[in-house]
């Protein structure tokens, strides 16, 4: 849907002043982030005529960022002052630049937290307290943040890598000449987001990493990075999306889509649903919201799928033709299989948290967790696993005859504790303290086990550790 605003309509968006992308740039960089403008055909984001903007007194509808400045403004992403001006040429300070990344993402955690200098009293504190939370925004040693200081090309490069996740090969390199101040970190966000085409630089090789960034620069690149914003709940269909795709509100069935870029289902999402029907995402597709009912994928085709919901509470399920390619889990999850799939569903997992509460529903080829001596993690396992690989101290439980085909458990992994009901067909154990059924297992190799059904607690020192049902044995040997 498209919105038509008048300019009496738009002027009531003008709250605070906000905006902009990297780098204050002359009349050629400029030109040249008009000249790599995403093709607004395929954004599909409420966008208006660039001839009808009429919010703002000083930008016309000439102006080289007025496309971007039309879209976000119909979305109440940004907003002007209150005489009606929007001030393409001021600089963007951190804390504007912290409210536009949370009204695109619609970041709901706040710190804890708080920087020194940002008092309780100012408009942008709980905006710098969901920047914190989120990961892109961070104190100095001192615990202050400048969060009137404009920010910075450097930093800016920085906290949008940190927002967008973008894959950085590690060994990448950015072509600038003027980037030996910088720390590595920052170095290979402005590498990656270069590579991309979302960043340029200036003549001669520079990128001037202190130099600051304008308000419409910021939104030429928040343009360039996301091609299409779903802040509605309802049922849509985008076509083609040639970009990035975010879903910041709970209710949102995306059809019929074929995004070639990164999908993100945000934090605005809480705990409602959002439903995926054939949909296909070339790029990462991000989950940070959802509950426990909520995440529905049907006849979906994703690559890299990664979960990171900040309380750890969100189920995703597969049906009809939906194949996933490697499920990340940077926080606990439940993945689910439906009884209707026939795609190849959830590709191998990977653990990346822990402690961890993780629950696996279906059939899945490879599972493994990150080698960590912490202890507290629960895996429960309803269905089948090719190969499972323990890396920290765990409770596994096997579900109504589930069945793992090969479990491995390197060093890190003592004091696991495995029961429940169902089988492993051959255990290879490197860890001390492992116990399954109640019954230790010795270090080494053993055959085909099978479990009886058994209750389990944590006991009080916090290790994981099974209390057996008192008929049964397994049938493991050391």
């Amino acid at each position: 849907m498209k919105r038509n605003f008048t300019a009496a309509l738009a002027a009531m968006l003008l709250v605070t002043g906000l905006l902009s992308p990297v780098g204050s740039m002359n009349a050629s960089a400029a030109e040249a982030l008009k000249e790599n403008s995403p093709d607004s055909a395929a954004t599909k984001v409420e966008n208006e005529p660039i001839n009808g903007l009429k919010a703002f007194t000083d930008v016309s509808p000439s102006h080289w960022a007025a496309g971007p400045l039309q879209r976000w403004s119909a979305n109440g992403i940004i907003s002007g002052y209150d005489d009606g001006s929007f001030r393409p040429g001021k600089e963007v300070t951190k804390a504007e630049f912290a409210a536009i990344m949370n009204r695109i993402f619609n970041y709901q955690e706040q710190s804890d937290k708080v920087p020194a200098d940002v008092q309780a009293t100012d408009w942008y504190k709980n905006d710098i307290a969901k920047g914190i939370a989120a990961g892109y925004l961070s104190s100095d040693q001192k615990n202050n943040i400048y969060p009137s200081k404009a920010l910075s090309r450097a930093e800016a490069a920085l906290a949008l890598e940190k927002v967008f996740r973008f894959n950085a090969d590690k060994s990448s390199t950015a072509a600038f000449t003027d980037l030996n101040g910088v720390s590595d970190e920052t170095a290979k966000a402005i590498a990656v987001l270069s590579s991309a085409g979302f960043v340029k630089g200036y003549p001669g090789g520079l990128f001037k990493p202190d130099g600051g960034i304008t308000r419409a620069e910021l939104a030429q690149l928040a343009d360039r990075m996301v091609s299409g914003l779903l802040l509605k709940s309802g049922e849509t269909s985008l076509g083609t999306v040639k970009g990035n795709v975010v879903i910041n509100r709970a209710d949102v069935i995306l059809k019929d889509t074929v995004i070639q870029g990164n999908l993100y289902l945000t934090e605005g999402i809480a705990d409602g649903n959002a439903k995926l029907e054939g949909v296909k995402v070339t790029g990462t597709t991000f989950v940070r919201g959802g509950g426990e009912q909520s995440i529905g994928l049907y006849h979906t085709s994703l690559g890299l799928l990664q979960v990171a919901k900040p309380n750890g509470k969100v189920r995703v399920y597969a049906s009809g033709s939906t194949a996933v390619g490697t499920v990340q889990l940077l926080s606990g999850a439940i993945l689910e299989e439906s009884s209707d799939l026939t795609g190849a569903g959830f590709g191998d997992v990977e653990m990346n948290v822990v402690p961890h509460n993780i629950s696996l529903r279906g059939t899945f080829a490879a599972v493994r967790s990150a080698d960590s001596a912490v202890s507290g993690s629960l895996l429960r396992i309803l269905g089948t696993v090719g190969s499972l690989t323990l890396g920290s101290p765990t409770q596994l439980t096997l579900e109504n005859n589930s069945q793992v085909a090969a479990l491995i458990l390197s060093a890190s992994a003592g004091g696991t504790a495995i029961q429940g009901s169902g089988s492993v067909t051959t255990i290879d154990n490197k860890a001390d303290g492992v116990t399954i059924g109640g019954v230790a297992l010795k270090k080494g190799s053993t055959g085909k086990t099978t479990l009886p059904i058994a209750s389990s607690a944590p006991s009080s020192s916090g290790n994981v550790g099974p209390i057996s049902t008192p008929n049964s044995t397994p049938e493991a040997t050391a």
